[in-house]
């Protein structure tokens, strides 16, 4: 049997026992008030556990909500919201059995929640990015591009306890995407909503207690958690500093615990300054920093173009002179830790000038244009330091390697991410951090040119025939070769340029402890303390 297959059976015998500005000056943190200050840089963009994209979102939604599985303190899973699973004969049926809970509003967790908040993400009509991550179950897919009613989706609610869950083929990775909030459950009375108040109906170890939009987002306990006893927190306060020197002097004053990755960033400058003071600490984590390609904006339609600016970048050099992060090029776009034996795949050299310059040649001879004519191309970014120092890194390198002139597009985070979601670009800059600990989690992005996730309007269908053959094997060794065929592939067409796999930098207080940093991009506070200062 493989290793998969007797973690999943393990786990069916685990058990789980403001200020009007933000930069005014607060009271010194002591231990017995138990308040963590961290800051998240901007004002996040939801709430909402379905809609949940970026690393933000994501992680402040695992503070808020709990899942029917959980990543526990050593990294290894354990029940949640759930308190009992099986697995049936086939391996394509769970079932699992809720554990009593209530809602931060007093009301029970039921599994009717959690079959009518999978179906509202795997609505047509509804906008979760992330819902394709559900496209294991039965007939989800299906339902999302409207050929088949989300009534014949393969969750039910058997009764207020028990909720049974029915999928397509036997999955490796399906009870570690129980610990993703696209999983997460909603009360049932939730309509459509855009989280915009304090008013948040939460089954987390937090909940909302204020929300000063731009300036400040504070947590308070969840008195309603039902491991309400192991939170040992009774406040998070989120500030929402832009500025790095501001963000550097409240953490050397006391005013801050936590800074940098996975909630916000560093800009080099910053990070300098934090290597002086040698309070800087990196960890890899599973998260490719990248390009988006636009293959309906011309002159992006052409494959040899796209591979021409892949490979005019020097990424070692970026990260080197811009980054300075502790990064490490990327040459393909699933990180290293994905694979089975942690190898890391090279799918071109770095900074391949003369083949970037033929590559160039060749595409603008199909375009029928000379270099001259080619007109300036546009990459989108999102407003921060790091982003424009990269871009203007990136900008200047294809214009010495390849003489194409770039203008840099800067929109704020919500525009940025409306621009992107509506395709309005011809490159975007961006991430992407795991969901999951397999590697498909980074190659179904690109999958359908329908999802939200994809963004660059490319589809291929022998891609899709390998990540759907590799989805039906019950062979590992042969599971991997497919999908690394499918990332082969992926980077011969280039509608995504890797550039670098991701790093947390940050800081932490040492009078901080148990915040649990996953590997794959997640930052857990269930267990997080002050310690008492002697």
């Amino acid at each position: 049997m493989k290793n998969w297959i007797w973690i999943a059976l393990a786990i069916l015998t685990t058990s789980c026992s403001s200020p009007s500005t933000p930069h005014a000056k607060k009271e010194p943190l002591f231990a017995s008030t138990q308040v963590m200050r961290l800051n998240l840089s901007v004002e996040p963009f939801t709430l909402d556990p379905r809609r949940a994209r970026d690393a933000m979102a994501v992680n402040l939604c695992e503070f808020l909500y709990e899942g029917l599985m959980r990543n526990g303190p050593d990294g290894k899973l354990l029940l949640a919201a759930a308190e009992k699973m099986s697995l049936s004969s086939d391996m394509k049926v769970y079932t699992f059995t809720l554990r009593d809970s209530k809602w931060s509003n007093g009301l029970t967790v039921t599994a009717y929640d959690f079959e009518k908040t999978w179906k509202t993400s795997l609505s047509p009509s509804f906008p979760s990015d992330n819902a394709y991550l559900l496209f294991a179950i039965k007939n989800a897919k299906e339902a999302k591009t409207g050929k088949i009613d989300v009534d014949a989706i393969g969750v039910k609610a058997l009764d207020e306890k028990t909720l049974q869950i029915e999928l397509n083929n036997p999955t490796p990775y399906f009870t570690q995407l129980l610990t993703h909030p696209i999983t997460f459950a909603l009360p049932r009375t939730s309509s459509a909503w855009e989280v915009v108040d304090s008013d948040i109906i939460v089954n987390g170890p937090f909940k909302v207690n204020k929300w000063q939009h731009n300036q400040e987002l504070t947590l308070a306990k969840n008195q309603s958690y039902w491991d309400a006893d192991q939170v040992k927190l009774e406040r998070v306060d989120c500030l929402m500093i832009k500025n790095s020197s501001t963000e550097l002097h409240l953490f050397q004053d006391n005013q801050l615990d936590w800074v940098g990755s996975p909630l916000g960033s560093f800009s080099e400058e910053a990070i300098d300054s934090w290597k002086q003071r040698k309070q800087l600490q990196s960890q890899a984590m599973a998260g490719t920093y990248w390009l988006r390609v636009n293959v309906n904006k011309a002159p992006f339609d052409n494959g040899n173009l796209r591979r021409a600016l892949a490979l005019a970048i020097n990424r070692k050099e970026l990260i080197d002179n811009v980054l300075k992060g502790n990064q490490i090029p990327a040459l393909g776009i699933v990180p290293p830790s994905m694979w089975a034996d942690g190898q890391r795949i090279c799918y071109f050299r770095d900074g391949d000038f003369s083949t970037a310059k033929r590559l160039m040649r060749d595409g603008l001879l199909e375009l029928g244009l000379s270099a001259e004519q080619l007109p300036p191309m546009t990459l989108l970014i999102n407003n921060n330091e790091k982003n424009r120092r990269f871009a203007q890194a990136l900008q200047q390198q294809w214009k010495n390697v390849l003489g194409v002139d770039v203008n840099i597009q800067v929109n704020d985070y919500g525009v940025y991410l409306q621009n992107v979601k509506e395709k309005n670009f011809q490159i975007c800059m961006g991430n992407w951090l795991a969901d999951f600990n397999d590697a498909t989690n980074f190659l179904e992005v690109f999958k359908y040119n329908f999802a939200t996730t994809n963004n660059t309007n490319w589809e291929n269908k022998d891609y899709t025939t390998l990540l759907d053959e590799a989805d039906r094997t019950s062979n590992t060794e042969h599971r991997q070769i497919l999908m690394q065929k499918a990332e082969k592939l992926l980077i011969e067409e280039m509608p995504v340029i890797p550039l670098y796999h991701c790093t947390f930098n940050y800081a932490q207080k040492d009078n901080l402890k148990g915040v649990v940093l996953s590997p794959l991009g997640f930052m857990d506070i269930k267990w997080a303390y002050i310690e008492e200062q002697k």
